[in-house]
């Protein structure tokens, strides 16, 4: 079943696994695997690939989701495709923090049609998430279904839970950074929430690796392509000019804006009426005066159209845990770590290899 339809590609759910057995390793998964724990006498891959093929389902529910290049392209479409597919798996192999989706194996080799990426499935969008959110502060704000009044602690709560996912998110892409790459296509349609809740950034079929021979200046580096979705493409990317971390702040900055506000930035403008406003002139949305100053500094911060005053994504974490209570979000990253180690699953192994086959 289609979970998801991109421009280049469609994700599946997988509902089960055709595994092929080694002699090096029991049948008899159960007695030696909880829950992806890479650790294990040293034999994390068999044991990883068994688990998965009798763990496939969690209550009746897909965990996991495969990633494939759309059989209707053609020409240099499929080029396009099979590379940015091929660099997001080479990405995701190489990356291992708690609000990242996870890649569990792909399927033939990078650059032929049929390559495919194994990943943890998502289970809810940002949208849906930001729809369920908007709907709850409706109901505590005033008249909603026949019920009159206002409940701020639960309003309050509700802005907390996205604080905390926009933490998530930066905290994500500051790890990233830490490890010189950038997104470079951040956007609410590349983030979701898993069963658990938690936050994961997504699609890296963009990221690129920042070299030393690009560096033309300070967080400038070379480049001779546009690179995003518009709408949170920062204006030093869409001019074509050197550019670097500070771009993803930009990108993020919008994605933090419309997850507060639930509202989506430049909705109404065409690419001219964007270039002319947004990259030239730096129009940015309007800030609801009703938002704590802190929040509101925040973003303006962010979204500065000049990119060296635009603040690091560690500096972005650090405001957003003072707005929240006891330091929840620096805590709660601790906890999330814990529990990603816990469930991470070796790129070397076989089961990241393939061939396999999966049932979607």
């Amino acid at each position: 079943m289609i979970v998801c339809l991109g421009e280049f590609c469609k994700i599946y759910k997988v509902t089960g696994f055709n595994v092929t057995e080694s002699r090096h390793t029991s049948t008899n998964y159960d007695d030696r695997e909880v829950d992806h724990d890479d650790k294990v006498k040293g034999v994390a891959g068999f044991v990883t690939r068994g688990f998965m093929k009798n763990h496939c389902l969690r209550d009746g529910e897909a965990r996991y989701a495969i990633k494939r290049i759309r059989n209707t392209l053609v020409g240099d479409d499929i080029v396009d495709a099979a590379i940015d597919l091929g660099r997001e798996g080479e990405f995701l192999s190489n990356l291992s923090h708690p609000n990242i989706i996870k890649i569990r194996g792909t399927v033939t080799e990078p650059g032929n049609p049929k390559f495919a990426l194994l990943l943890d499935r998502l289970h809810e969008t940002v949208e849906t998430r930001m729809e369920r959110w908007r709907q709850d502060v409706k109901k505590n704000t005033g008249k909603f279904m026949g019920v009159v009044g206002k409940n701020k602690q639960i309003i309050k709560k509700i802005w907390h839970e996205r604080l905390i996912a926009g933490y998530d998110l930066a905290n994500a892409v500051s790890y990233m950074h830490s490890r010189n790459i950038l997104h470079r296509d951040l956007k609410l349609a590349n983030v979701g929430f898993d069963i658990r809740g938690d936050l994961k950034v997504f699609d890296l079929g963009l990221a690129k690796e920042l070299k030393p021979r690009d560096l033309e200046g300070d967080d400038e580096y070379h480049t001779s392509e546009v690179a995003g979705t518009r709408r949170y493409m920062a204006p030093e990317v869409i001019k074509i000019l050197p550019h670097g971390k500070s771009s993803d702040v930009f990108s993020f900055s919008i994605c933090f804006f419309e997850m507060m506000s639930f509202k989506k930035a430049f909705a109404n403008y065409s690419p001219q009426e964007h270039y002319k406003n947004v990259v030239s002139k730096g129009k940015r949305p309007q800030l609801p005066k009703s938002w704590p100053t802190a929040t509101k500094d925040l973003i303006q911060r962010c979204w500065h159209q000049a990119p060296h005053q635009r603040p690091s994504f560690q500096e972005v974490c650090e405001a957003i845990n003072q707005e929240v209570p006891e330091n929840v979000c620096s805590n709660r990253s601790n906890d999330l770590m814990l529990r990603s180690e816990r469930s991470a699953c070796r790129n070397d192994d076989p089961v990241a290899r393939g061939p396999s086959a999966c049932k979607d």
